[in-house]
């Protein structure tokens, strides 16, 4: 596989920004925009605000929680600054506050929390969810080191339009089962290189900045799929939906290549969708309801066997959706590395609003 550290030496690519106060940093790569995204991925603030972070901690410190909110839509044409406050530096517990800012407003916060890892903090009570047993034995599409099927990628990766990240679905066991019952799972892993790689501010030269790339990289691939999670378990329409694309569409008129691009890309999204309403889905193609407005509010990750985590290399994840309503869902994420170790328990809140509904306020 060519080098996978497009993701990682994007989780550093930051500078120091002095001159708008202690402790601001601001963001030199041009963050990814998907072309179904009301702004840019979130992923994105979730990843870089954790790299700007585990900047003003010691290198002994290990990231263990994070929890993020989504405030304004984040856009590509204007820079982003991150403020870091320092909450608490105990010896061996320390709290940061981010918050992203771009043109003067605050467009997404995260608490954050560190410990230090010891000997004595590896004794005790120990236990994980496991693998499911079938995929732990089938293994991942690919060896670390070897190309996956260009095939098996899902369109939602979107790496042709600028994502950092591969991602396999695998194929979900429809049955008549009730929403909060589906189990969706998918491979997950940075992919490599990109064009800008060469520009990132800062190298991984040392085990402690190569570990902290692997975390920020992680971060950022948890908001795949998430939200999405819900729209899918019940089978609704997302982008074979006349009624959500044809404005991101619209907009793109002046630019005729650009547009033939998006809807292929759309064209592609939406096959994809329907292949997962089989004759055996839980529900027919008219039955299922139009997406008109998904967007994330908050989504928190709990980091786990940091160690062991390797963005460049498969991992497993696993999304459910145990509660939604009042135009809203719940969404629990688990990522297990190729091995079966569990290393990331996520959750996700977000708004999911159906185009028969017609709000009279704006967001």
């Amino acid at each position: 596989m060519a080098n996978a550290n497009a993701l990682l030496s994007w989780a550093q690519s930051f500078t120091p920004a002095p001159e708008k106060g202690k402790d601001v940093y601001r963001a030199t790569e041009t963050p990814w925009h998907p072309i179904w995204g009301r702004g840019v991925f979130g992923g994105v603030l979730l990843g870089q605000s954790l790299a700007v972070a585990q900047d003003t901690v010691p290198s002994n410190f290990v990231v263990h929680s994070l929890h993020g909110s989504f405030i304004l839509s984040a856009k590509t044409t204007v820079p982003t600054f991150y403020h870091v406050e320092r909450l608490r530096d105990g010896k061996s517990v320390a709290s940061r506050v981010v918050k992203a800012f771009q043109s003067g407003e605050c467009v997404f916060t995260a608490t954050i929390s560190f410990f230090v890892e010891s000997p004595s903090t590896r004794r005790g009570m120990n236990h994980q969810v496991s693998m499911p047993a079938e995929i732990l034995k089938q293994g991942p599409p690919s060896r670390p080191d070897q190309d996956v099927d260009p095939a098996l990628l899902a369109e939602a990766g979107q790496t042709r339009n600028g994502s950092m990240y591969e991602c396999v679905r695998i194929p979900p066991a429809r049955s008549e089962d009730e929403p909060e019952r589906q189990k969706l799972r998918q491979w997950i892993r940075a992919r490599g290189p990109a064009a800008n790689e060469q520009n990132s501010s800062k190298s991984l030269d040392t085990p402690a900045s190569s570990q902290r790339a692997h975390l920020a990289a992680l971060a950022y691939m948890t908001d795949n799929y998430f939200i999405g999670t819900v729209a899918r378990a019940h089978g609704g329409k997302r982008f074979n939906n006349e009624q959500s694309i044809q404005p991101i569409i619209s907009s793109l008129l002046d630019v005729e290549a650009e547009t033939r691009d998006v809807v292929g890309s759309f064209d592609g999204l939406a096959r994809e969708e329907a292949e997962e309403y089989t004759k055996d889905s839980i529900k027919s193609d008219a039955e299922r309801a139009n997406i008109q407005l998904m967007l994330t509010l908050d989504h928190s990750i709990y980091f786990h066997n940091q160690a062991s985590i390797r963005a460049d290399d498969w991992m497993l994840a696993e999304m459910e959706t145990p509660w939604a309503g009042d135009e809203r869902g719940l969404v629990v994420q688990r990522v297990w590395n190729r091995d079966g170790t569990l290393v990331a328990s996520c959750f996700q809140e977000g708004m999911i609003r159906l185009s028969r509904d017609k709000p009279q306020n704006k967001l």
